[in-house]
């Protein structure tokens, strides 16, 4: 069971495939590599647009957010 937070966004016509943005939240290192590992057992195309991982310099802990697309062919 992992604490990932997933928010699909809008998804956008591209023609011949479609794109699906995605903004994904996580408060540990264990947890975004559970999440991301995830993600590369689709059968789409996956491009990080952008991270921001921030870490707290008094308790250690961590967030993570993620913003990705998810490129999906139509027919598909």
């Amino acid at each position: 069971n992992l604490d990932v937070s997933v928010e699909r966004l809008q998804a956008i016509d591209k023609g011949k495939y479609t794109q699906i943005p995605y903004v994904v939240k996580t408060n540990s290192e264990e947890n975004m590599k559970a999440a991301f590992s995830s993600l590369l057992k689709l059968d789409h195309n996956i491009a990080l647009r952008k991270a921001v991982v921030k870490t707290d310099s008094e308790t250690g802990e961590s967030q993570s957010v993620f913003y990705i697309s998810v490129f999906e062919h139509k027919g598909d």
